[in-house]
Parts: structure tokens; C-alpha cells; sequence
């Protein structure tokens, strides 16, 4: 994929917004083994987008639609390299390799998000500050239940 060159526009994150909302959402995955990357798409995987890397983190970048100026998903390098030894990803990396997930993710999939459906019991002991965090927290918990429907 190419990537972004220092863009002048700030760029949309309708998309996102969308996908951390409580609003049921179609998004698609793939892993290359190759590449050791996972890709996260918020549209179909037709749609062209260009990495930009992410300033904090060099394992990710933002996948963006050049003609929306729009985030549109993300790749993770390294997934299985780096990312998955994270130890906090410990319960994530279980299924991956228990379910062999990369196999299962040699061509995009699509995965549907309903909230309602994935309804989790919080945990009350531990106070974020920041509410994203939590979003995102729920949305690995998510995508690691999809995935073992594969």
C-alpha cells in the first residue's frame, strides 16, 4: 500500500466514530503471514486507502480513503512478532493460536458488530478515566469473540 506524504487536511474520523458508537457495523479482516500484518477495515476491502503511519506507535498505521480524507481502518505490523507478546494481549493471543486464526484470515472476512449482542458485565473494580479506552477494550473483547467463529 502507498503511503500518506505529509497531508494538509486533518483527517475525518467519521468512520471510526461510527465503529466506537453503540450502532451495529459490518468490518472485515485479513492477516498476511508474510508480511506479519493484520488488517482492520472499517469499508470494504475495495475501497483504496493509504497507510499513515501512526506517530505514536510504529506498529500501526491508520488506513485512509484519499478522497474522503477519512480513516477507514488500520494495519498492525508485527502482529504476531511483537504485538501479540505484549502481555496485556495474553487472552487475545490464546485464541489466535488456539483457534489458528491466521489460517482463518488468509482472505478478508467480514464480521458483523452488533452491540446488543456482545453486552459484557463490567468490571467495576478497575476506573478508567478516559472513556475510549474502555471502547477499546470492548472491541478486542469483540473482535477476539468473531474471530472464533472462523
Amino acid at each position: 500500500m502507498a503511503r500518506l506524504k505529509n497531508r494538509q487536511n486533518r483527517v475525518g474520523l467519521n468512520t471510526v466514530n461510527g465503529v466506537f458508537s453503540n450502532e451495529s457495523h459490518d468490518y472485515y479482516a485479513i492477516y498476511d503471514d508474510l508480511a506479519d500484518e493484520l488488517i482492520i477495515r472499517f469499508v470494504e476491502p475495495g475501497v483504496i486507502a493509504l497507510n499513515q503511519p501512526m506517530e505514536t506507535d510504529d506498529n500501526i498505521d491508520w488506513l485512509i480513503d484519499p478522497e474522503r480524507n477519512e480513516m477507514v481502518g488500520f494495519n498492525i505490523h508485527n502482529f504476531q512478532s511483537i504485538v501479540l507478546k505484549n502481555p496485556e494481549l495474553i487472552d487475545f493471543r490464546e485464541v489466535w493460536y488456539r483457534e489458528n486464526l491466521s489460517n482463518c484470515l488468509e482472505q478478508y472476512r467480514k464480521f458483523h458488530y452488533n452491540p446488543k449482542e456482545h453486552i459484557k458485565p463490567q468490571d467495576t473494580t478497575k476506573k478508567d478515566t478516559f472513556s475510549w479506552t474502555n471502547k477499546l477494550r470492548r472491541s478486542e473483547r469483540v473482535l477476539q469473540e468473531d474471530l472464533v467463529t472462523c
